[in-house]
């Protein structure tokens, strides 16, 4: 029986990692597709939230640059945004609702997982919606004339 629930647990273990890591994945290619003068973070460091406690700290770090950074393209792009930095209001709230998680109550516990969960999935389909809507309007920035000289060389 308890090597049955050391599997379960190990099980639970690997799926969060494993959805953990496609979060991840959706902050890194979003931030890829932000042209490097709007970023406030390189892609890359979106990693280190996997750092056991550090991560507590850099989770909201990212939260932020991503944010800016978004808004800033969105900006650079003349994308229309009825958030002032889209995305980090949920964010905050879902790295918030994270830590009542840990709380070993389990009442608090399972009430703040499904509550975290909920959120993270809102946020993550933002942070998703924006990167499609920055790759729909590349090419916002170019002038008119910029266009036509494109569009006459057949680029």
């Amino acid at each position: 029986m308890n090597v049955f629930v050391g599997f379960i647990g190990i099980g639970l273990i690997l799926i969060m990692l494993a959805i953990g890591i496609l979060f991840l994945i959706t902050q890194q290619n979003t931030l890829e597709s932000i042209a490097p003068e709007s970023r406030f973070i390189t892609p890359g460091n979106v990693w280190l939230q996997l750092i056991p406690l550090f991560n507590f700290y850099w989770y909201f770090v990212v939260v932020n640059k991503l944010s800016q950074s978004i808004a800033l393209e969105y900006s650079r792009l003349n994308i229309g945004s009825n958030e002032r930095y889209p995305t980090k209001n949920m964010g905050i709230v879902t790295g918030v609702i994270y830590f009542f998680t840990l709380i070993p109550s389990a009442g608090i516990k399972g009430f703040a997982s499904l509550g975290w969960l909920i959120c993270l999935i809102i946020y993550w389909v933002q942070i998703f919606n924006c990167r499609k809507k920055i790759i729909a309007n590349r090419g916002n920035d170019l002038l008119d004339i910029e266009r036509e000289l494109l569009k006459k060389s057949g680029m």
